[in-house]
Formats: structure tokens, sequence, C-alpha cells
């Protein structure tokens, strides 16, 4: 009977083999590391024991001796933070009525009263991405509306038809006074 080949996997005999690879590469960097450093050390002078003695030491060559300099003394700053903050401190009356912020007025002045039909345009964008933000923005106000693209690739965010113009300017009051730009157009 002939002996048959053995079809096991060598993977784990490569695997064995790579990793002995990767300790002996390990292994020889950090000798070469501790070698270089101890060379470096060893250049320095800071070796001390056996091998430091066998190097004659030199005297240290006397410096010339100086008269001691006077120092001034200089008095410490009068500036201290907290005394500072204290006389920089405004009192403000609890019970004062703050000012009432006015908004400025559209430049375009107020509406003129017609029996025509108004839309509130709230926007104009170049991707369909940012009109259905402001679309959102709107929906979370409490506002519906509608965007309506135009031929040039702009998407306008448009509200409306409103019949009375007192809805328009006060729907133009609220977006201003949620920082969204309006205006508003005539239909016929």
């Amino acid at each position: 009977m002939s002996v048959g080949r053995d079809y096991k996997s060598n993977k784990k005999r490569a695997e064995r083999r790579g990793i002995r690879r990767l300790g002996l590469v390990v292994l020889i960097l950090s000798l070469v590391g501790l070698g270089a450093g101890g060379w470096h050390y060893w250049r320095q002078g800071n070796l001390q024991g056996p091998l430091a003695a066998a190097v004659p030491a030199q005297p240290p060559k006397p410096e010339p001796q100086q008269a001691p300099a006077r120092l001034e003394t200089v008095a410490p700053p009068k500036y201290s933070f907290y005394e500072e903050l204290r006389q920089r401190e405004v009192v403000i009356d609890p019970t004062a009525q703050p000012i009432p912020r006015t908004k400025p007025s559209s430049p375009t002045g107020p509406i003129a009263p017609t029996s025509a039909r108004y839309l509130v345009q709230a926007g104009a964008f170049r991707t369909p991405e940012e009109a259905d933000q402001r679309k959102a923005m709107l929906a979370l106000l409490g506002i519906r509306s509608r965007i309506e693209p135009t031929a040039n690739g702009l998407h306008r965010v448009r509200i409306g038809p409103l019949g009375d113009l007192d809805q328009v300017q006060s729907l133009r009051q609220r977006l201003e006074a949620n920082d969204i730009a309006s205006f508003a157009v005539k239909t016929d």
C-alpha cells in the first residue's frame, strides 16, 4: 500500500513562520536602537563606574570671580484684578424695564391694498435639498408651503395664494421674526 499525500492545510505553519520573522525583525531593531543609544550616551561622557575611572578627569577651570551685582528692588505693581473688578462693576437696576427691540421696516414698504391675490416667496435655491430644508423649517412654524422649480434651475419656496393684504403683512412679519427673508408677489 502506498502512502498518500497529506492534504492538510499548511496555513498554520506559514502563519508561525511569519510570526517568527516579525519577532526576529523586532528583536534586531531593538538591539540596533539600544546600541545607538548606548553609543550616544558614551559619546556624551555620561558613563560612570569602571569605564569612567579609566578616563582621567580634567579639573574644572576656575572662573574669574565677579563681585555680586546689586539688584535693585522693584516694587510689585499695584494692580490687583479684584480691586479693578470692583471699580468697573456696573450695577443694573432689577426693576428697570427692558428696551423693546424694533424691527426695521421692509425695504419695499407696505403693500398697497388691492383686490388681487398674493404669494409670499420665502426663498429661491439652486438645489432641491435646500428648498426642502426651507419648506421643513416653514412646516415647523406651522406654515404650509410648496416648491416651484423654474426654467433657470432655481427652486422657489412659496406660500399662498393669500387674498387678504393683512394676512400677507402678518405672515411676512412672522417670517422676519424667524430670520427668514421673504417678499410678496402679486398674482393676476
